[in-house]
């Protein structure tokens, strides 16, 4: 998730997009995300952990849309891309 709209009110160090996942409590910042379709996977790091996603079995349509709102959310590079 991202809130460009209230960024400017944040730290430096605290802007940016937030990962969450059930398992763990606290919000991380993304630092990188890599998409390979060869491969069917996509490698998630963030500020203190990195995910392995199999895709393999997502609609390629949505993969795509996934592509496309993840290039919206990285208007300033706040995050590195690859095979996005």
């Amino acid at each position: 998730m991202r809130t460009p709209k209230y960024e400017f009110i944040l730290e430096e160090y605290e802007r940016g997009v937030s990962v969450s996942f059930g398992q763990f409590e606290e919000d991380d910042l993304l630092q990188k995300i890599s998409y390979s379709a060869e491969e069917g996977v996509v490698c998630i790091q963030t500020t203190s952990r990195k995910y392995e996603l199999d895709v393999h079995k997502i609609d390629p349509d949505d993969l795509k849309k996934m592509r496309k709102i993840l290039k919206k959310m990285n208007y300033d590079q706040s995050f590195q891309t690859s095979g996005v």
